[in-house]
């Protein structure tokens, strides 16, 4: 009686089994030895159906190379004619398991020698990034957490975890297999997410590929899809999803001369700051179990974790209880997109338009500047009943949010109640200053990151660190602290 393996392994030999079926079978070869005798029996047999009939005289490799690759001795039972074709197919298994495909020229925040050939064994990329160059000259990052191997240095299986890859014309038709679908180069820079909630992600930064799952379609500069069962899915273009080349070699740099040591050293001595109200990191594994919606994936150094919204509606709380005259709000992000709106770093739960000095603080207008709402609390200098728009009366930074995008930023801001003063900062620098009255005192309490609801508010990337303390920084003191906390 055959087995619910012998159908499906025969429609990968026949060349008709689809992306998640193969999937499938390699997962059960891994774990069960008996599918693998099995896929062997059917894989030499059909080798030595093709030698009777002369079909691997010429281009045995050819042939050899539609199969997954299966470890199990050889079987002694074949007939004359076949066991030419065990000898063909040993050789083929033993080339191609021993064959490099790839070598590590970078990695960060993990165990791997540059230079280290990658051949087909499955690796598991636990903290940081690691860079490959692919025997034909793809050039590819994987980014923690992730699981991948090599079937050849044009076919990598994308198991989990997220990657970019560079693919010159050398390396023409590099294609990336995940559960969802593959997607195949056409001369391209495109970045691929595995673990994308529903499916596996593509986004095409530069060039042309064809994303197929059963559905296939070319892909082409800006565009992003998500690979799903029988359909390709429209999706927003998050290009800073994934870490390039050139931002893996910075952050190399960054961790070669001891930046995350200073990060952590200015971290304890601020834990001991009678003003420090909250700092947020999402290191704790208890961070899986808070409110919200989010996905908890690598921070801005290896080891360390954030919170990555995606969706409306992506979010998780925090409480920070206090009421102050003086506060400083600091938050590193990382931020795949500004779509139109408004986009939440932080959000008072408090009902903002019954209470005051209940805090917002958000990029506006597709990350045209930051503003910083506290209720009860106006821009000094508009005619309220003159404006067009009602966000005007909230204190703005000048500089674009959108020249965050791209890489890990810092962002803050200052309140000073008994001055009015409030000012915006981007990676340690002052970008403006803006008075507020009347002066009311700001209150801290349970409140919403990510996304404030469902219809709006979309914030769309990751978040590290965010920081609330009960003083005003100095702009000495806020350079200092994005000199001594960024990754690069």
């Amino acid at each position: 009686m055959k087995s619910q393996w012998d159908e499906l392994i025969q429609k990968q030999i026949d060349g008709f089994a689809t992306v998640v079926e193969a999937e499938l079978l390699i997962t059960a070869m891994q774990s069960d030895p008996s599918v693998q005798r099995l896929y062997l029996e059917y894989l030499m047999l059909d080798l030595a159906l093709h030698a009777e009939a002369g079909l691997i005289k010429t281009e045995p490799m050819a042939l050899a190379t539609r199969f997954i690759v299966a470890t199990h001795p050889v079987v002694r039972w074949m007939t004359l004619a076949a066991c030419v074709s065990v000898a063909v197919g040993c050789v083929w298994f033993w080339v191609g398991s021993t064959k490099q495909f790839a070598t590590v020229v970078r990695s960060v925040g993990m165990l791997a020698d540059q230079s280290q050939s990658i051949g087909q064994e499955t690796r598991d990329v636990l903290t940081g990034t690691l860079e490959l160059v692919t025997n034909d000259g793809a050039r590819v990052v994987v980014e923690a957490p992730a699981k991948f191997r090599f079937e050849s240095a044009k076919r990598m299986y994308l198991v989990s975890g997220r990657l970019s890859a560079d693919v010159p014309e050398s390396a023409h038709g590099f294609t990336v297999v995940t559960s969802g679908g593959l997607v195949k180069d056409m001369g391209t820079v495109f970045g691929v997410d595995a673990d994308a909630r529903d499916g596996a992600e593509v986004h095409v930064f530069d060039g042309e590929v064809i994303a197929q799952s059963r559905e296939k379609r070319t892909l082409v500069t800006g565009d992003a899809a998500r690979m799903r069962g029988n359909e390709l899915e429209h999706l927003q273009f998050r290009d800073s999803a994934f870490i390039k080349p050139d931002e893996n070699t910075a952050l190399f740099e960054g961790r070669r001369r001891g930046q995350q040591d200073r990060c952590e050293t200015l971290k304890q001595l601020y834990m001991t700051d009678p003003s420090l109200l909250v700092w947020e990191s999402f290191d704790d594994p208890e961070t899986l179990g808070k409110e919200g919606n989010f996905r908890r994936v690598q921070g801005r150094f290896p080891g360390s974790h954030a919170l990555e919204f995606v969706d409306k509606g992506d979010y998780t709380v925090m409480d920070a209880n206090g009421e102050t005259m003086k506060f400083t709000i600091l938050a590193w992000v990382r931020l795949d997109s500004l779509p139109e709106g408004m986009q939440s770093i932080y959000h008072g739960r408090r009902d903002y338009d019954q209470q005051t000095g209940v805090v917002h603080w958000m990029f506006r207008n597709g990350g045209k500047n930051m503003i910083l709402p506290v209720s009860g609390t106006n821009r000094v200098g508009v005619e309220f009943d003159k404006l067009d728009d009602k966000i005007l009366m909230y204190p703005a930074s000048k500089l674009s949010g959108r020249d965050t995008v791209g890489n890990w930023a810092l962002v803050g801001v200052t309140y000073d109640a008994d001055t009015g003063s409030v000012r915006f900062y981007y990676n340690g620098d002052l970008d403006n200053e803006d008075q507020v009255n009347p002066r009311v005192a700001a209150v801290f309490g349970p409140a919403r990151i990510g996304n404030w609801h469902q219809e709006e508010r979309l914030l769309s990337g990751r978040l590290d660190d965010i920081v609330i303390f009960q003083r005003v920084f100095t702009d000495h003191e806020m350079t200092s602290f994005y000199s001594q906390t960024k990754p690069y």
